[in-house]
Parts: structure tokens; sequence; C-alpha cells
């Protein structure tokens, strides 16, 4: 779903203030070009050349970050799906962001319900909607596919993605009686 994308690159674009060079940038296009370069070397010392104290730093300026989008909780992120918790721990070597939503099945339903009727051309019954998005049926699985993509493949959480320390763990406690709650971890290279 667009929106989940785009709530997804703004919780990253928040979280990118941990990058020093990102935090930096400003609108001129030389300074931008610089700061990239900056970004992307500091990406790659720290997948090579992190220390223990660079990965717990990392991670705390991680935990501000959690916090301060915490604090701006619950955000709708569309008719169906609301953020209600961001937070961050350093465990076992590995900086662990997450992000805790609620996602109404019934209405996430009428929207697919609503999606696939245009994709088809006719009323789609809601009844096929429910059976096809149960848990263990082929819709719930494409959903929670889509899902981790739209998370793995944001511009942000990519850049993120390159530590081999970091993780993204992302949990859907679905408000419904067809689909089981949603989790999943996503970790970098």
């Amino acid at each position: 779903m667009p929106s989940f994308r785009s709530h997804l690159t703004h919780a990253l674009l928040i979280s990118s203030l941990v990058l020093p060079a990102i935090a930096q940038a400003d609108a001129n296009h030389e300074n931008a070009k610089s700061n990239a370069a900056a970004e992307a070397a500091y990406v790659e010392a720290m997948q090579k050349n992190a220390t223990e104290a660079d990965k717990k730093a990392f991670c705390s300026e991680m935990k501000s970050v959690a916090k301060e989008l915490a604090g701006q909780l619950p955000i709708q992120i569309d008719p169906a799906t609301h953020l209600i918790s961001s937070s961050a721990v350093y465990l076992g070597g590995k900086c662990t962001y997450m992000l805790g939503y609620s996602l109404d099945e019934a209405k996430l339903f009428a929207l697919l319900q609503e999606a696939i009727s245009k994709q088809k051309g006719e009323e789609v019954p809601m009844a096929f909607v429910e059976q096809y998005y149960s848990t263990g049926e082929p819709g719930y699985q494409n959903l929670k596919e889509q899902m981790r993509q739209n998370l793995q493949n944001s511009p942000h959480f990519q850049r993120a993605l390159e530590l081999p320390f970091m993780e993204f763990d992302a949990q859907y406690v679905v408000n419904g009686t067809h689909m089981d709650d949603i989790n999943f971890v996503i970790s970098g290279k």
C-alpha cells in the first residue's frame, strides 16, 4: 500500500538523523552530493570497522530517534493502520529498531475489496476477501511479504540495513478474527 511505504519512508527520514552526513545536508545541491558521499563513507566505515563502542553509540542515537517518534504516537498511517510504538534496543551486538502497529482487519479488508474490485472491474464479495487474506491463505502470505518488501526496499531503510549489526522488527497487532498478528525482522547485511 502506498501509504504504508510513505510512512516507512517518513519514519526512516526521522531516523536518518543519526547519520551525521544526513543531519548536515541542506538545500544546496553540491552540499547534498558531498553529504551523500560522506554518508556512504560513514556506512562503509561502520560496515568494516565498527567497534562494540561504535555500535552502542549508533544504537543510542537510534534510541533517541525512536523516543522522539514515540512522543508523536499514535500516528495514523492509513485508514486501517496506526503506528503505536517505536523503540530501539542494543543486545548481543545488534541494534534492533522496533515499530509496533495496530491493524484494523475490517478496514483493511474494505480497502482490499475496493482495490480488487477496481482491478477486476466488478464488485468482489467481502467473503472472498476474508477467505483469501485469512491466516494460512495465499493473500495473507502475499500481504505479509509485500509489507516486508516495502520496509526492505525503502531507500532509507536500505541504507541502515547496510550495517551488519542493524535490524528492524515490525510487529502488527491485527484487530480482527481472520488474520493472525504479523511480525517480521529484517537484518542488516
